[in-house]
C-alpha cells in the first residue's frame, strides 16, 4: 500500500533526525525499532553495506521484509555466538574473529593487573572457554 507524502513524511523526519543522533542509553536504542535508524552509533552494522535507499523505499511503502541484523548490541542480548557466527555478521574470517577476541581477552586481563586484581591468566581464560 502506497502512502501520500504528507503521510510520511513526519515519520521520515523522526528518522531522518535519528540517523545522526544515536540514542545515548540501550533502553532508548531498544525503543527505536529495528532496522535500527541510527546509522551513525558506532554499534550499527551497516554504515558500510547496505542500500539504504531500498531501505527508505520500503518504509514509504510500508514493506515488511527479513533484514540483516542492523546492532551489534542486538546480536550480543542474543547470547553466545560462536567465531563462525561473529565473522558472518561482520563480514570477517573465523580466524581474524579470534585474533581480536584474545587480544580483547588480554587487554582486560592487564587492565585488571594494573589495578591490583591479580589473576592467573590460565584461570581468567577459563573463565571464557
Amino acid at each position: 500500500m502506497r502512502r501520500k507524502w504528507k503521510e510520511f513524511e513526519s515519520e521520515f523526519l523522526q528518522w531522518l533526525h535519528t540517523v545522526g543522533h544515536p540514542p545515548a542509553t540501550r533502553a532508548g536504542c531498544a525503543a527505536l525499532g529495528r532496522p535500527c535508524p541510527a546509522l551513525l552509533c558506532p554499534c550499527h552494522l551497516w554504515p558500510d553495506r547496505f542500500d539504504f535507499g531500498q531501505l527508505i523505499g520500503d518504509l514509504y511503502r510500508q514493506v515488511e521484509r527479513p533484514y540483516p541484523p542492523s546492532c551489534t548490541l542486538d546480536i550480543a542480548d542474543a547470547g553466545e555466538h560462536s567465531d563462525a557466527e561473529v565473522a558472518q555478521v561482520l563480514g570477517l574470517c573465523d580466524e581474524r574473529v579470534s585474533q581480536i577476541r584474545n587480544g580483547a581477552l588480554r587487554e582486560l586481563h592487564d587492565r585488571l593487573k594494573e589495578r591490583g586484581i591479580h589473576v592467573d591468566a590460565a584461570e581468567f581464560l577459563n573463565l571464557f572457554f
